[in-house]
């Protein structure tokens, strides 16, 4: 056992992890703990794994994270997959050790909340993935460490409303995702900070209008997505004006989808990033398009 390096416990209808428990596999660099039915990790559940890499706990059924630095010792633990689960509730110190984490994966986890500084501890952290929740509103420093993040998924929540300055600490994001929401309002200043940003979703919401100020920050070039549905001809109307002159000027790479319309499920995607079309082809296809409206 001390030579394993590798271990797969998936699917055995494991209910709980009992301390010390792992403490023999000082060598082991995989352990994989998906789909058992998993309700509470102990705070000693994974002591004396240094080594470790990897760590699955996804499809479980674990309902909080309330134990002080549960994963302490896994200071070379680069992914950590804790998706599919029950957590509401994430101690401010519960990711503490983690020192070499790049990949946290929590979505659909039932979290409607995220404790100012939980992901302090986390400077390595590259990929946060928090699709598929309940988050409903993102408190100031909800992301204060998060130093090298490049890509935050915050699709599929409750999410109203985007408060100015929220991502300023997250000055290495590459790609921020906030589709599928409910959002109706971008403050100005919502994105200032991230300087590096190239992909940004805001599709599938109930926006109320795209006004400049509230992108100006933002790096150029740019890849915007974006949803179209029956609700959105104001929006359509009265705020595409300022894209108008950056999609034609190329700064900004405008892709629509445009969702159930007239009953159907349509697509439609202008100005893609290596094609040359202009402005008048857009507008062209959606004056069609609210026609079926």
């Amino acid at each position: 056992m001390v030579s394993l390096r590798r271990l797969y416990l998936d699917g055995n209808s494991l209910t709980q992890l009992p301390p010390w428990g792992f403490k023999p596999l000082v060598k082991a660099t995989h352990l994989s703990l998906r789909y058992n039915q998993i309700s509470k990790i102990d705070t000693n559940a994974f002591v004396g794994l240094y080594n470790l890499e990897l760590l699955w706990l996804s499809h479980n059924a674990v309902t909080q994270l309330t134990s002080v630095s549960v994963f302490r010792d896994l200071h070379n633990c680069t992914r950590l997959d804790l998706s599919h689960n029950q957590i509401s509730n994430i101690n401010e110190h519960a990711f503490v050790g983690l020192k070499s984490l790049q990949w946290l994966y929590l979505s659909d986890t039932h979290l409607s909340f995220l404790a100012t500084g939980i992901f302090f501890p986390l400077t390595q952290l590259k990929e946060l993935d928090l699709q598929q929740n309940q988050i409903s509103k993102l408190q100031k420093n909800a992301f204060l460490g998060l130093d090298n993040l490049e890509k935050l998924n915050l699709n599929n929540n409750s999410l109203t409303f985007i408060p100015g300055g929220i991502f300023a600490l997250l000055t290495q994001c590459t790609k921020l995702i906030l589709e599928n929401n409910f959002i109706k309002d971008i403050e100005n200043g919502a994105f200032s900070g991230l300087f590096k940003l190239q992909d940004l979703g805001i599709g599938g919401n109930v926006l109320k209008t795209l006004n400049f100020s509230a992108f100006k920050d933002l790096p150029r070039p740019l890849n915007l997505y974006l949803y179209l549905s029956p609700t959105d001809k104001k929006l359509m109307g009265e705020s595409m004006c300022w894209l108008k002159k950056e999609v034609t000027d190329k700064t900004i790479k405008f892709s629509v989808s445009l969702a159930y319309i007239s009953g159907n499920w349509k697509a439609v995607t202008c100005l893609k990033q290596g094609k040359n079309r202009s402005w008048n082809c857009f507008r062209h296809t959606m004056r069609k398009v609210l026609i079926l409206i």
